[in-house]
C-alpha cells in the first residue's frame, strides 16, 4: 500500500463507499470510525452480525454491507457494488484503503492504534457511583486489571441526556470510552503483584467483600498470623507501602479499633495483573 495513499479521506467526505464483507473488516472499519469520534455513528451496532441481521431486514445482502457516510446524513448503508459505482464512478473501496491512515495518520499513533477496554462488570457504590472492572489491552494482550468508579451523569452524558435509560449495553460502552481516553493513566497504576502479601491479602478482601471493605480486629490478626504465617514484620511492611503508594485514605492501620481497615477506594488503586501473564502466555500456546 502506498503511504501517500489517502483514499480514506474520500469516505469520510462523502466521495466514495467502503465495503465491508466480514467481521474483521467491520472491526478494522470501527476502530477507524473510533479514532475519528465517529463510532457513535454506529448506534450501538458493534458487530457485523449487527449489521448482517439489519442488512436482512432491509432486503440486503448480509454479506456485502456498503457503507456510505455523508457529513449531513451520516452513516448509511444500502448500496450494491454496482449501484454504488454507478452513483460515484468508481468501485466501492475495501478496508485496505485504511491501512494508509493506520500507518501514517497522526490522529492514530502507535498508542491509539493498540488500545482496548474490555468491561467485565459493573456494580453501584454505596455513593451511588458506577463502579467497573475492566481489562485493558494493547498489542492484542492483556496489560491491565483495572477497577474504576464515575458519577451516573458523567457515565449517562457520554452517549445520552437525562431522559436516556441506562441499559447495561449504554452503560458499558460508555465506561469502555471513558477508560480508554485515560488508557496510558492506568497503565501507570502500581501492580498489585509487585506488592506484599499482606496488602495482596487486604486488596483482594476489599474486591471481594459486598460491603467493598476489610476489617482486621486483633482476633483476626492472631489467625491471619497462623493461617497466613504473617508477622508483626509484615505490619511496617504495609506501613512503608502506605507511604510509597499514597494509601493514607484506603488503608488505616490501627484504625477505629481495628488493627487493619482496607476501605473501598483500595480496589482502585492498582492494576492486577496476577493473572495477564498467565492468560497472555495461554494465548501464545494457542
Amino acid at each position: 500500500m502506498n503511504k501517500k495513499d489517502i483514499r480514506w479521506v474520500d469516505f469520510i467526505t462523502g466521495s466514495n463507499t467502503i465495503t465491508i464483507t466480514n467481521e474483521n473488516e467491520f472491526n478494522k472499519f470501527k476502530e477507524f470510525l473510533n479514532c475519528l469520534g465517529l463510532d457513535i455513528l454506529l448506534n450501538n451496532y458493534n458487530n457485523f452480525s449487527d449489521w448482517q441481521q439489519l442488512s436482512k431486514i432491509n432486503k440486503n445482502d448480509p454479506n456485502c454491507i456498503i457503507f456510505e457516510y455523508q457529513p449531513n446524513k451520516g452513516l448509511t448503508f444500502g448500496y450494491t457494488k454496482e449501484s454504488s459505482k454507478k452513483w460515484y464512478g468508481i468501485e466501492s473501496y475495501t478496508t485496505e484503503v485504511l491501512d494508509s491512515f493506520f500507518d501514517n495518520n497522526k490522529l492514530y499513533d502507535g498508542k491509539y492504534k493498540t488500545k482496548k477496554v474490555k468491561i467485565l462488570g459493573t456494580w453501584i457504590t454505596d455513593y451511588d457511583d458506577i463502579a467497573c472492572n475492566a481489562i485493558l489491552y494493547q498489542n492484542g494482550k492483556e496489560v491491565a486489571n483495572v477497577m474504576d468508579s464515575f458519577e451516573e451523569t458523567t457515565v449517562r452524558y457520554i452517549y445520552g441526556d437525562s431522559h436516556t435509560e441506562l441499559t447495561d449495553e449504554l452503560i458499558n460502552k460508555s465506561l469502555e470510552k471513558i477508560i480508554n481516553e485515560s488508557f496510558e493513566n492506568y497503565l501507570e497504576l502500581p501492580k498489585i503483584s509487585e506488592c506484599s502479601k499482606l496488602l495482596q491479602e487486604i486488596y483482594d478482601r476489599v474486591c471481594d467483600s459486598v460491603a467493598s471493605m476489610c476489617h482486621v480486629d486483633s482476633i483476626d490478626w492472631i489467625s491471619w498470623k497462623d493461617c497466613y504465617n504473617f508477622t508483626d514484620d509484615d505490619i511496617e511492611q504495609l506501613k512503608e507501602e502506605i507511604k510509597r503508594y499514597k494509601l493514607n485514605e484506603e488503608i488505616g492501620i490501627d484504625d477505629c479499633g481495628y488493627k487493619i481497615v482496607g476501605y473501598e477506594n483500595l480496589q482502585f488503586a492498582f492494576n492486577d495483573d496476577r493473572n495477564l501473564a498467565k492468560e497472555n502466555q495461554n494465548s501464545l500456546e494457542i
